[in-house]
């Protein structure tokens, strides 16, 4: 069993709250990988970053890759952090498609469990085409990566981790959009749920945790991209509904990616229209 866990990583500043949380989340990755040697699974990490920030990778992780587009090649954004594509880290992730049993992707900020990689196994091996699993938020001031992982922390509604068939991964169509804001992570659950015959968002385990929850993506500035970024979402759904009709009528689509929806007050797939209004409202887009 290959495993391919691809990150993002940044070389942040002393006041950002990824200074803290990124050696952390690199020290849990580490610790898992040993793990799961133990059980007989490979595990390879292979990073995504800019030229700037490859000096904040640590030795162990030999996969690099250099990023080149960023959200600074939109001067309308009025965020001027430089927020790397993530069609363009997937991209990076396809190459590894044919060779790897399964697929991780993960925000920075993420930190996983001694046990994470055996837990991909086996729901793999015994069946699944993939799943993604949503955080525990845990508070800021633990001393230790064991305190980190044995905290037990509280739910959090969000995707910052997917877990996928790595041949998938061909299928996938990601759009123009930038991590580190809001809807980017729902480009990628869309095209799990589309793609894989079986997929659940996992809820309720503690597989992954975040320090803190600082929401930087979240601010006024952020959101001229979070906008972007639900455009391309609503172009990337026409695109799929074109292909296999309208996604609120395919079951197990609906049943995972419902939720993003919740937040515009929208339960119900019967909604379609409606919801498609309202967002493209909030975006500043038109319908046809």
């Amino acid at each position: 069993m290959r495993i391919v866990h691809l990150i993002n990583t940044l070389d942040p500043k002393p006041s950002s709250d990824l200074f803290v949380a990124q050696p952390v989340t690199f020290e849990t990755l580490k610790r898992a990988k040993s793990y799961a040697a133990d059980f007989g699974i490979e595990v390879v990490h292979v990073t995504a970053c800019f030229e700037e920030e490859m000096n904040a990778i640590p030795s162990w992780i030999t996969e690099r890759h250099t990023l080149r587009v960023s959200s600074l090649d939109f001067p309308d954004f009025a965020d001027k952090r430089k927020l790397p594509s993530l069609k363009e880290i997937f991209e990076i992730a396809k190459t590894y498609a044919t060779d790897s049993d399964i697929f991780v992707y993960s925000n920075i900020d993420i930190g996983i469990q001694p046990f994470f990689y055996q837990m991909c196994a086996m729901h793999i091996g015994a069946g699944s085409d993939g799943f993604s699993v949503t955080r525990r938020t845990i508070p800021a001031e633990a001393k230790s990566v064991e305190e980190h992982c044995a905290s037990p922390g509280e739910k959090h509604p969000g995707d910052d981790c997917f877990v996928i068939k790595a041949g998938l991964l061909e299928k996938f169509d990601i759009p123009q959009v930038f991590s580190g804001v809001a809807w980017f992570d729902r480009a990628v659950l869309l095209n799990c749920a589309v793609h894989a015959t079986t997929f659940e968002r996992r809820t309720d385990d503690y597989r992954t945790f975040h320090i803190g929850e600082d929401q930087s993506w979240s601010n006024a500035k952020a959101s001229t991209i979070g906008r972007q970024n639900a455009r391309q979402v609503l172009a990337l759904i026409d695109r799929l509904e074109a292909q296999f009709g309208k996604l609120y009528d395919i079951e197990r689509v609906w049943k995972v990616f419902s939720h993003g929806y919740h937040v515009l007050g929208l339960d119900s797939p019967k909604k379609g229209t409606k919801l498609k209004r309202r967002l493209l409202s909030w975006v500043g887009a038109k319908s046809n």
